[in-house]
């Protein structure tokens, strides 16, 4: 269309919608970049208490086969597989 046949105030309103449209994906640029601001300094942390079994000596994360398991078993499985699990136990 052209604009000298729109009134001038439809062109404002026209502006104004494109900007709202906008809005919504720079909320969520914000909020991620809130979020990574946030949890930055958490990388330079290392390791605590049981991390070490359960992620570096841990056999079952160095293969993809048992993905199902990551799910179905109880989170000392793979390294202590006699002992059952008790989290989320009521």
């Amino acid at each position: 269309m052209d604009s000298a046949l729109i009134p001038r105030r439809d062109l404002s309103l026209a502006k104004s919608m494109k900007e709202i449209a906008h809005l919504p994906r720079f909320l969520v640029c914000l909020a991620l970049v809130l979020l990574m601001a946030t949890y930055w300094p958490v990388l330079r942390y290392g390791f605590v208490f049981d991390d070490t079994q359960q992620i570096v000596q841990n056999p079952v994360l160095r293969s993809w086969s048992y993905v199902l398991q990551y799910f179905t078993a109880n989170l000392w499985e793979s390294i202590y597989p006699e002992v059952g699990g008790d989290y989320y136990l009521m």
